[in-house]
């Protein structure tokens, strides 16, 4: 999980992270041989996904970067939505 893959081919970035984070922590679950690896992967992402976060400028961008919802594609935002998605992702740095 390249960050700089990531970050040039996902609309994103922040969502993809995400998603990854949790498709590998559920490989590692069923996966045990290769759990390490695929946690060590995870905390990559989280990690990853907090150095774009801190990027972050002012409070309309962080408005805007922690209501966006939905798909990649689209334009919907909602109250806080990615916090609430990296809760139920069990995201942490």
């Amino acid at each position: 999980a390249s960050e700089s893959y990531i970050s040039l081919v996902s609309v994103d970035p922040i969502l993809t992270a995400f998603e990854l984070g949790r498709e590998l922590r559920d490989l590692s679950a069923k996966e045990k041989y290769f759990k390490n690896e695929y946690m060590n992967l995870a905390d990559q992402l989280s990690a990853y996904a907090v150095k774009l976060l801190d990027k972050v400028r002012g409070h309309r961008e962080l408005d805007c970067v922690l209501g966006k919802t939905g798909k990649e594609s689209e334009e919907k935002y909602l109250l806080l939505a990615r916090l609430y998605l990296a809760i139920k992702y069990s995201e942490k740095p």
